[in-house]
């Protein structure tokens, strides 16, 4: 006999429990999506964040970037007003707090921007840290490419590159690294295969905004740092750079030439200015040649002949010219483009700044080897082989630093009917990649139409 009673009892007692499992499915079902949409939220509010706090970082570069004094449109915070920083935005769709650390590196100011945005309680904090830039930061600047300078195939351009006017190409030279011209187009010589992609194996920008040289008044900075804790001639000398980070120069006489075979020169110790060098563990030397005088009139015979083995830091400057006529070399080479070994530690830097030309003597190598920045204010960085002369043919001028002249100068000179080099050197200029943070001693500021240049060092989410 079936009992009813008990088979009812039975049948509530599972419907209970099927439905206190349905219950609870729908409970967890409910609190995961809860949870997930929580998540989602918390996701979605992050990355708004951390785009508000990206704002601020824009925002607060293109402050310093674009400030040249008086600028008093652009505000920048400073420490001893406002504690350095600054808030925008009202939180509805986010705002960001932006502080900036102004300090002195090297000469140039530098900054650490932290910004710090903020939506729906939700806060990322970013940190950019800009560092000026010397001009060194170009591996080749021209403010004029020059009158009928090329650049030919079989010559090879590593690293940045700068122009405020219009590259000049025959055939297919290498540009491997990122190149910006004022011009808006290149100028091409026809029918020698130039093929922009070839050519320009890095990026290629027309029509970039232009980058100032350094002023001749620059040299009063140099020259000044020199009569501190350098070294200053009077008149045409020879400097010749040392392995033992010793530097020895020559009195050159105006009328009578060289030294003779027997002088030895002055032999003095690098001096070390931790205000002016890159590396203050290195030996650090700033020497300026300045023109002589006679009855107080200028002789503008400020030249230096510079050349040897360099061990340290140090920049040669100059009221005239200074003359190259043999090799530079670092006697502890960095890693090189193409060339094994190098040491990524080193600490040799070298720099020749001259106001008006650098100029490779023609008894220089016939492979010449020069390392370390040169700056020609107002000239160019060219060869005493500056007319064709057939009898001077030479092999390959290696480049390794920067080059940076107001006016592109000759080297060499080619056929251009088979883009053959006939006479002088082959050019050959690679980027020491260093000199985008590090400089030779004193070396001048790279500056655009609102001031300083800078390059950015590091970025990090704190």
């Amino acid at each position: 006999m079936i009992n009813v009673r008990h088979n009812k009892a039975f049948a509530l007692i599972f419907s209970l429990i099927f439905l206190f499992f349905i219950i609870s499915f729908i409970t967890v079902f409910i609190a995961a999506t809860s949870a997930g949409l929580v998540n989602s939220n918390r996701t979605a509010n992050e990355i708004k964040a951390y785009y508000v706090a990206e704002a601020g970082l824009a925002d607060a570069y293109e402050r310093v970037v674009r400030f040249s004094p008086p600028a008093e449109d652009v505000f920048i915070p400073a420490s001893n007003t406002d504690n350095g920083i600054y808030a925008m935005g009202d939180g509805t769709n986010g705002s960001y707090t932006v502080s900036l650390g102004a300090s002195t590196v090297n000469g140039a100011i530098s900054y650490i921007i932290t910004s710090t945005g903020t939506y729906n309680k939700v806060r990322k904090i970013l940190q950019l840290q800009i560092n000026g830039s010397s001009i060194t930061k170009y591996a080749y600047w021209a403010q004029v490419e020059g009158n009928a300078s090329w650049w030919i195939t079989g010559q090879t351009l590593t690293g940045p590159v700068q122009s405020n006017g219009s590259l000049e190409i025959w055939g297919n030279p290498l540009f491997t690294g990122e190149v910006q011209q004022v011009g808006t187009s290149i100028n091409a010589w026809a029918g020698t295969g130039y093929d922009q992609n070839t050519t320009f194996q890095g990026s290629l920008s027309l029509g970039a905004p232009a980058v100032n040289l350094p002023q001749v008044e620059t040299l009063t900075a140099l020259k000044n740092a020199a009569a501190n804790s350098g070294l200053i001639l009077t008149g045409p000398h020879i400097i010749q750079f040392n392995k033992d980070s010793t530097i020895t120069y020559f009195k050159e006489d105006v009328i009578n030439g060289p030294p003779s075979a027997g002088d030895t020169g002055t032999t003095i110790s690098a001096v070390t200015n931790s205000a002016n060098c890159s590396y203050t563990s290195a030996p650090c030397s700033i020497i300026y040649v300045q023109n002589s005088t006679v009855n107080g009139v200028s002789q503008n015979d400020g030249t230096p002949t510079v050349h040897g083995t360099v061990s340290g830091q140090v920049t040669v400057a100059a009221d005239q010219d200074i003359y190259i006529d043999n090799n530079i070399k670092y006697n502890d080479p960095p890693v090189r483009p193409g060339i094994s070994g190098g040491n990524p530690n080193s600490t040799d830097l070298a720099g020749l700044v001259a106001s008006n030309n650098i100029i490779v003597d023609i008894t220089a190598p016939y492979n010449l080897e020069l390392d370390g920045a040169m700056v020609a204010i107002q000239g160019s960085v060219t060869s005493q082989d500056s007319n064709y002369d057939p009898s001077f043919v030479q092999g390959n001028l290696c480049e390794f630093g920067s080059l940076v002249n107001n006016v592109l100068g000759i080297l060499g000179w080619f056929d251009p009917g088979s883009g053959k080099v006939l006479s002088g050197w082959n050019q050959l200029l690679y980027y020491d990649s260093r000199l985008l943070s590090a400089k030779p001693p004193g070396f001048p500021p790279a500056l655009n139409k609102w001031g300083q240049l800078y390059t950015k060092t590091s970025f990090q989410e704190l």
